[in-house]
């Protein structure tokens, strides 16, 4: 879904962004740096925060321990704030990942969720109008019908 989400947010232009052409498998325990490129790409390239962003948090190579942090702290920070901007509940939707979370490998899950949450910022949300595949909340299904077709009797509502 990751993958996904970032082709939209991004178009097909996989020479432009490399980072579209890596395996879907990759998302599962995303490489920091990976995680570094695509957070810059769209912030910087696609505007989904309203964000000026320090020159030294734009190349990875020289970015200290302590940089790193910091730029992870206030990306979970910005999502977080735009996403309750957006008319998200703060207590249901906000991401629930530190900076030492995502340097060490852990909490994946909110890793690949804050990267989903940045997509759907730079695919664009209405404002205030949260629900459906604009809504990255956990959702459940409540009442569905279904229809079938057979060729003896054509479409049919299951009972």
């Amino acid at each position: 879904q990751t993958s996904d989400l970032l082709q939209l947010a991004f178009g097909t232009s996989q020479e432009e962004w490399p980072f579209l052409s890596v395996p879907d498998k990759t998302f599962a325990r995303p490489p920091v740096r990976l995680l570094h490129e695509v957070a810059i790409a769209l912030i910087h390239s696609r505007a989904c925060l309203d964000w000026e962003m320090p020159d030294d948090f734009f190349t990875y190579q020289t970015m200290t321990r302590e940089h790193k942090a910091e730029f992870f702290d206030e990306l979970i920070k910005r999502t977080n704030g735009a996403w309750e901007n957006k008319g998200g509940s703060p207590s249901g939707l906000a991401v629930q990942i530190t900076s030492a979370d995502m340097l060490g490998g852990k909490k994946c899950e909110e890793t690949n969720r804050l990267v989903q949450m940045l997509a759907y910022l730079c695919i664009g949300l209405s404002d205030k109008k949260m629900g459906g595949l604009a809504d990255a909340a956990p959702q459940w299904v409540t009442n569905w019908t279904l229809e079938y077709f057979t060729k003896e009797q054509g479409w049919q509502w299951y009972k």
